[in-house]
């Protein structure tokens, strides 16, 4: 009997490289694409076309390495939303530990014309940074005053 012959088509090119990384030959009931992979001649049955909006793969998630200073930074993703539940049961399960996503800290630091306070100084006093309040806007959060604008 002929083998499977697959094709996928990867809209999401980093959740393809999640998915590979997997251990192919668990034991546990395998699906068309998993025999597929353990075939010899698996790169003749699986056929794969990736579409990215971009240059390059990776969608938001893009690594920064400072040649100089040898630091790695993360400019792209930064977060990933609980909505997205289908990313987080691959994440589960392939064991990797996601870190909670802090979206505010009060004892962050805002700086703005070379003012620099804690978050918490500028919610109870955004006067501080230097900018021309109207009347209405005095007293509010930079949050409250953001609002108010929409």
């Amino acid at each position: 009997m002929a083998p499977l012959a697959l094709r996928l088509l990867v809209l999401v090119p980093i959740l393809l490289s999640l998915v590979a990384s997997r251990d192919w030959k668990a034991e546990r009931s395998q699906d068309p694409f998993e025999k597929c992979m353990q075939d010899p001649d698996y790169e003749q049955l699986l056929k794969v076309t990736i579409l990215e909006a971009d240059n390059r793969i990776g969608g938001r998630i893009f690594t920064y390495r400072d040649q100089n200073t040898g630091w790695i930074g993360e400019l792209g993703a930064m977060r990933m939303p609980s909505s997205h539940r289908i990313l987080h049961k691959l994440c589960q399960g392939l064991g990797l530990n996601l870190t909670k996503f802090t979206q505010y800290d009060k004892n962050t630091w805002t700086e703005v014309h070379e003012v620099k306070l804690r978050n918490y100084v500028v919610e109870k006093v955004p006067e501080k940074l230097g900018y021309a309040l109207r009347p209405q806007e005095k007293g509010h959060s930079p949050e409250d005053i953001y609002q108010m604008a929409l």
